[in-house]
């Protein structure tokens, strides 16, 4: 329903440069970045909650990736 800081029910959480860098071993991950660890992307979100943050190429921004779970 929103996009936030923190996450929360019905809110798509933006990562910080600091979970990027966790997850991903930089704070500009790119798509193949997103591909070779999407399960452990998807490992730390709720039930009924979402996380965002960007794609770079290049060292820009080229999309914004969206995931999450519903309350089904």
């Amino acid at each position: 329903m929103r996009v936030a800081d923190q996450p929360d029910f019905c809110v798509a959480a933006r990562l910080q440069p600091a979970d990027l860098q966790a997850l991903f071993g930089t704070d500009k991950p790119t798509e193949k970045h997103v591909q070779d660890n999407f399960d452990e992307l998807l490992e730390g979100i709720e039930r009924g909650q979402g996380i965002c943050f960007a794609i770079y190429e290049d060292d820009n921004p080229v999309e914004l990736i969206f995931a999450g779970y519903s309350f089904d």
